[in-house]
């Protein structure tokens, strides 16, 4: 028999606070921590994760990508064997602020530190609803053979099913607030909008939850991977597929949606539409060409073991092609030339009928935004105005003494706020 100790630290994600951790104990290790698990876990029950649920009756959506890719019946058995004892935490704290979740027992199963951190990351690409897991995991050894797995909660067993709970209960109050007979596509925009309104964007290394969805949904502070998940949660049960993607933006870490609405799939960042009003749909349901003006997708994991090690990686992604239900395609009047005075004027009576906040102008990608701007828009606007206020009832005439406009340089648009005499 061989004693070994090992410690092994491995670097996952980087957007959550708590990253991939692997820490590896000799057979001595291994008899102490299951002192620890008898003296802690007495009589434990085996509960299941509550399930996702939808108040009105809609199907909610599974996700198993990360599962799917999981190649060896070793890896797919830990994926359930997480699952199954993820609730059996223990409620004292160790002196890294966590708490221990019951020990797997691995012996036999000829597993690899690097096959575990999948297993986990898998784990959490397709569960945002245990929320309560930390990146960080342990490994006791026996004979240079992995014999058992720890994994860590965030939350003593007390605060996960309270935390539980109330996740439960928020997302069945949010998703009662959708209007009736919405499509997915309206579904969406609820929920997106819903995000952007209640939670606020602040990063804290003290503050695990910040990462997850129970942040942005109950304590409304999230960082991006907890506007991700919280989007994720929301959108499956409501019955519309919806993944995380790991990637770059702004030269770091960063995580985002892709969202299948109409058969086809979109690229969707809660995070970085909640910056402005006016800019909330610059990146809602974009395609691959789109996202990738800004955002660096990381590589697809697709069974290559040489990904790891790698800080980013995704399951596997579908491509995002469409443009049918990106917002601004939908809401805008399209610019096809330079010479479109009349039909400009036109559309800003349309929009003042319906008393919009904000009307959008998207040009043609053989176009520029700045060109419309310089020479079409800042010239001409207020006589565009003028001109739709001579048709328009009282109530819905526009204000002309100032208006606020911007672009969105990455779609080609240009939009204006405005305000009603």
């Amino acid at each position: 028999m061989k004693k070994k100790t090992v410690f092994l630290i491995f670097g996952t994600i980087c957007l959550s606070l708590f990253s991939s951790a692997a820490i590896a104990f000799n057979s001595k290790s291994l008899q102490a921590a299951k002192l620890e698990s008898s003296k802690y876990f007495p009589e434990v029950q085996k509960n299941e994760v509550l399930d996702s649920f939808d108040n009105k009756g809609n199907k909610v959506i599974s996700i198993t990508n990360g599962f799917d890719e999981l190649f060896t019946n070793e890896e797919k058995m830990l994926y359930k064997k997480i699952k199954a004892c993820c609730n059996d935490i223990s409620n004292k704290r160790l002196s890294t602020g966590l708490y221990s979740i019951s020990p797997i027992n691995v012996s036999g199963e000829c597993l690899e530190i690097e096959q575990v951190r999948k297993v986990l990351d898998a784990l959490q690409n397709d569960s945002p609803e245990i929320f309560w897991i930390s990146k960080t995991f342990s490994c006791s050894y026996y004979d240079n053979k992995m014999n058992t797995v720890k994994f860590y909660s965030i939350f003593s067993k007390p605060e996960k099913d309270d935390c539980e709970i109330r996740l439960r209960n928020k997302i069945s109050e949010i998703i009662s607030k959708i209007p009736e007979n919405s499509d997915d596509y309206e579904k969406e925009i609820f929920l997106h909008n819903y995000i952007i309104d209640n939670c606020k964007y602040k990063n804290s290394r003290s503050n695990p939850k910040i990462f997850t969805s129970y942040g942005c949904l109950i304590d409304k502070i999230a960082v991006c991977e907890g506007y991700a998940k919280a989007m994720q949660i929301l959108l499956c049960n409501c019955g519309i597929e919806c993944r995380t993607v790991s990637g770059i933006g702004n030269n770091g870490p960063h995580m985002w949606n892709i969202v299948k609405i109409g058969g086809d799939w979109y690229h969707l960042d809660v995070t970085w539409d909640s910056s402005d009003e006016g800019s909330r749909y610059m990146y809602f349901n974009l395609d691959d060409k789109t996202i990738k003006k800004n955002h660096s997708i990381g590589r697809q994991f697709q069974g290559s073991k040489a990904l790891y090690a790698s800080k980013i990686y995704n399951f596997n992604l579908p491509k995002c092609t469409a443009t049918k239900y990106n917002y601004y395609e939908r809401n805008s009047f399209k610019v096809s030339n330079y010479n479109c005075d009349e039909s400009i004027i036109e559309y800003i009576k349309k929009s003042a009928k319906l008393k919009h906040e904000y009307i959008y102008f998207k040009l043609d990608d053989k176009l520029s935004v700045e060109m419309f701007k310089n020479y079409v828009f800042l010239p001409k606007i207020f006589r565009f105005i003028s001109r739709a206020n001579q048709s328009l009832k009282n109530g819905c005439k526009i204000e002309t003494k100032s208006l606020y406009y911007s672009t969105c340089s990455n779609q080609n648009v240009l939009f204006i706020k405005v305000k009603y005499i």
